[in-house]
């Protein structure tokens, strides 16, 4: 057995303007898009939107159920990192999302 080589993962960046802009670091087995942006890089007030690829959700929500079946949303993931995903679907084949994809969160 080789030795495990643990790699380090990016932090996301803290604008000024104070959007927190990080990406996409896995895919999970449902399609899920994990970012690199842990809860505690984010405001405390509720987020206005969140870009990730070509979409853009409506903030970050709580649960899958918040949002229409097959419609996109971020929310926090058992990890505490962002997680965007796809109501009852697979947001890398619906959004295209893949490892390396800029996601951007926007408080005004």
């Amino acid at each position: 057995v080789e030795p495990i080589i643990l790699l380090s993962i990016p932090e996301p960046e803290i604008c000024s303007d104070g959007r927190v802009i990080g990406q996409v670091i896995h895919l999970d087995r449902f399609g899920n898009a994990i970012t690199n942006i842990h809860r505690r890089n984010c405001r405390h007030e509720p987020a206005k939107a969140v870009a990730a690829g070509s979409i853009q959700t409506n903030g970050i929500r709580k649960t899958y159920a918040d949002v229409a079946e097959g419609t996109a949303v971020a929310l926090f993931g058992s990890s505490d990192h962002l997680e965007i995903a796809v109501n009852r679907g697979r947001a890398d084949e619906r959004l295209q999302l893949k490892r390396g994809d800029a996601v951007t969160i926007h408080w005004s």
